[in-house]
């Protein structure tokens, strides 16, 4: 969510409306490291969360980016 926060504050400060960034041919590309919370959801693997995989994993931050803005150009995490 922070990421998310992050990227629409930043297109909004480039004085971009959301709506002109999507189906462009904008790219991705997002560094990370782990996280607290997606440590935390580990520790007990007979409990983890059935999609903590693909809402917490690091691989998923510049998808999910283009994803939510509708970005048709290459991303990388």
């Amino acid at each position: 969510r922070q990421l998310l926060e992050c990227a629409y504050e930043a297109i909004e400060n480039a004085g971009l409306p959301k709506e002109s960034v999507a189906g462009s041919n904008m790219g991705v590309f997002v560094g990370g490291t782990s996280s607290d919370y997606r440590i935390g959801t580990l520790r007990d693997l007979n409990n983890v969360p059935m999609f903590d995989a693909t809402g917490n994993h690091q691989s998923i931050q510049a998808g999910r980016l283009s994803y939510f803005f509708d970005l048709r150009g290459p991303c990388f995490a």
